[in-house]
């Protein structure tokens, strides 16, 4: 195209990758405040209210009077996955994501999977479909990665799947879990996280705070969670309509002097 349709077309597409980028700038800024008072209140025990508590000793070492130390195999179910035949075309291309280890990302919210099934397909694997806010784990392959799927999913056998038990916070388990799987990795150096098994999660151990405290938890990050998932699905978004547009763009299938975007955020 000519200079100045080459110049539209790179300020319509800047305008899109700008918003993508502004966008993963406060989704990092929210998920380092969210384990940062994950942090304060269940490993530094500086939680609203902890001047008057009393602290007593446990195997983790001093926790506050009325925590339990309990292994996560007790806060939340822990379920396999599966894959359906990859010989049986029928199986595959439908409209299930299919989660794998490739499909964890750098985001605590699962958006997209590169594959996916169709309901015969799940049928036929050992997957259930996992309703949107389970916690993924991979177990092999790209080991210790913990996202939270943002729609319904089924999940290969690389993966485990973990639900919140009654009375217990699915955003502390996915923030609990998070927070292991980077302190297994680094005291292990990898050794430990070659492999995920349900004994990992049986000697995985934690201090439990009572139900009222882990109720205030989700009442503060749960707007923190919720905006970090429309950010996720508004880049999704925006990325699925630049590449749209550049083709036509570049084709001239449409004019891109004739395209007015206008680039502030609550406007998309």
């Amino acid at each position: 195209p000519p200079l100045e349709t080459q110049q539209a077309i790179s300020a319509i597409l800047t305008a899109y990758d700008d918003l993508i980028e502004n966008n993963l700038r406060r989704m990092a800024i929210l998920e380092e405040m969210a384990q940062a008072i994950y942090r304060e209140w269940f490993v530094e025990f500086r939680y609203p209210g902890h001047e008057g508590a009393r602290m007593v000793d446990s195997e983790l070492g001093p926790v506050p009077d009325g925590w339990d130390v309990t292994s996560f195999s007790d806060i939340a179910d822990v379920l396999s996955g599966g894959t359906p035949r990859t010989s049986v075309p029928e199986y595959w291309g439908g409209d299930i994501p299919f989660f794998t280890p490739k499909d964890s990302g750098g985001s605590f919210w699962a958006t997209t999977t590169e594959r996916t099934i169709t309901r015969l397909g799940l049928d036929n694997c050992n997957s259930q479909l996992y309703p949107k806010g389970t916690i993924f784990i991979t177990a092999r392959g790209t080991v210790g990665k913990v996202m939270l799927s943002s729609a319904d999913m089924a999940v290969n056998q690389s993966c485990y799947a973990l639900r919140n038990k009654d009375g217990v916070s699915q955003y502390f388990v996915f923030l609990a879990l998070l927070a292991e799987a980077a302190t297994l990795r680094k005291q292990a150096h990898g050794a430990v996280f070659d492999t995920i098994t349900m004994d990992t999660f049986d000697r995985l151990r934690l201090a439990v705070p009572p139900e009222h405290l882990l109720d205030s938890w989700d009442r503060t990050v749960a707007d923190m969670m919720q905006l970090l998932l429309n950010l996720s699905l508004t880049n999704l978004r925006l990325g699925e309509i630049r590449d749209l547009l550049l083709p036509r763009l570049i084709s001239g299938e449409l004019d891109a002097s004739n395209i007015n975007i206008d680039t502030e955020e609550d406007e998309l």
